[in-house]
């Protein structure tokens, strides 16, 4: 049985399905589910989470900007940057990319 290429890609332990369920995860809107997304998708003490990047930085838009999270096994740090989410997000993009146009 062939399988696709990328069933069976690994980046430090990590396959395809768990990089998107990390990837998913910085699309919460509560910062607590992020924390039962790790405790029900991964084993415990995989990951750390160390910082949210949420509503204490931005108080008006509420959601998670980033996560930061920490492999103690690997002594590793992941980032999972949240992209374009809310009109505020779009009119950013515009401001920032017009600017990049006019260069």
């Amino acid at each position: 049985l062939n399988a696709y290429q990328g069933c069976q890609l690994r980046w430090h332990d990590l396959d395809l399905v768990d990089l998107a369920i990390l990837n998913n995860m910085v699309y919460e809107t509560n910062t607590s589910k992020v924390n039962d997304v790790l405790q029900h998708s991964f084993p415990a003490g995989q990951f750390v989470l160390r910082d949210t990047g949420g509503p204490d930085i931005e108080p008006n838009d509420q959601v998670i900007r980033y996560l930061e999270l920490y492999q103690p096994a690997l002594n590793k740090t992941i980032f999972l940057i949240r992209g374009t989410v809310t009109l505020t997000d779009v009119m950013e993009d515009f401001d920032m990319y017009t600017a990049c146009k006019w260069i």
